[in-house]
């Protein structure tokens, strides 16, 4: 019954409709039209620009009994935390490379070099 109102109104969104036309015209695009004749994208249902549909989803998604975390959204979570304390003033160096730290990012797509870390060097008074 949701969906049903998602595809209704999926026939009123102008930019949607659009993309319906593309669809027909080329399958190029992602867009398709599915069984129950509603406009996809990559086989996911496209959702209208529609306010009052956008919200009956997310409530949906986050008051379900399917939720990750049902009911705690709205809570909020630094009034459940210990108070921090005085700020700390932060240690400036008096010349560039007196503090620097060093590290490796890793796990990268390959460069057309063949190279997947960077060396990250950063020096805190140049930054």
């Amino acid at each position: 019954m949701f969906l049903q109102k998602i595809y209704e109104a999926q026939k009123c969104d102008d930019e949607l409709l659009a993309k319906w036309a593309q669809s027909e015209l080329t399958s190029d695009s992602g867009f398709h039209i599915g069984p129950d004749d509603s406009l996809l994208f990559r086989d996911r249902t496209c959702v209208p620009k529609n306010a009052q549909l956008i919200r009956g989803i997310l409530h949906k998604a986050h008051s379900g009994s399917l939720s990750v975390h049902p009911r705690i959204c709205q809570q909020v979570k630094a009034e459940h935390q210990v108070p921090s304390g005085l700020l700390q003033p932060v240690m400036i160096p008096e010349w560039k490379y007196d503090w620097v730290t060093i590290d490796f990012v890793s796990g990268l797509p390959l460069s057309l070099r063949k190279k997947d870390v960077i060396w990250v060097i950063v020096d805190r008074l140049t930054k």
